[in-house]
């Protein structure tokens, strides 16, 4: 069985496909058995069984990095300029 990291929109909740626990995930990603979103895997084990991401899913976290990436820049610059605006 792969387990695949997806990204989701909406919370997530069901039977671990491999443990049979309670499994919740919130809105951002979660993991799922053959990338099936109808059957989450606790992260734990997920992550002890090995992890594959899909390309699909690859371009929208490295989509989600670069606009992070962006946020902090803009942050950035609007702190240095609130600190000269401070220092006339």
């Amino acid at each position: 069985m792969k387990i695949y990291l997806e990204t989701i929109e909406e919370p997530i909740s069901g039977k671990c496909a491999v443990t049979g626990k309670k499994v919740k995930f919130a809105k951002g990603y979660g993991f799922f058995a053959e990338g099936k979103l109808d059957r989450p895997v606790v992260e734990a084990e997920a992550l002890k069984k090995g992890v594959f991401i899909k390309p699909k899913t690859m371009r929208r976290l490295s989509k989600l990095i670069d606009e992070g990436k962006k946020f902090e820049e803009v942050q950035r610059s609007s702190r240095k300029e609130f600190a000269t605006w401070g220092a006339v």
